[in-house]
């Protein structure tokens, strides 16, 4: 939760850098109303989705804590590793945004 809250105090910046900050749970046990409320708590302005069997991000990931840099044309551009405890912030994601401009 402090990784969604620390992304949307840094959301306008990560927008000024022409990207959109998606956030995809896998391990949300109370479903679209667990979503729900980590939303109210974090006060996200982007959308965060779930994808409980890893139907849609298995491919992507395997363990479900990495963040994902992927450019305009699906290209994954970079990959911030992390784990359950410990997922990359907005900063690398910012310096990242800013070196593939």
């Amino acid at each position: 939760m402090k990784q969604l809250v620390q992304l949307q105090t840094r959301y306008e910046t990560i927008q000024s850098l022409d990207a959109e900050v998606l956030s995809v749970h896998r391990e949300e046990g109370d479903g679209v109303a667990g979503l729900r409320k980590t939303a109210q708590k974090t006060k996200a302005k982007f959308p965060i989705l779930l994808d409980p069997q890893s139907k849609h991000t298995a491919r992507y990931s395997t363990q479900g804590f990495a963040t994902y840099i992927i450019d305009k044309k699906g290209k994954v551009r970079k990959i911030l590793d992390g784990t359950k405890t410990k997922r990359p912030t907005a900063d690398p994601v910012i310096k990242t945004l800013k070196e593939i401009r």
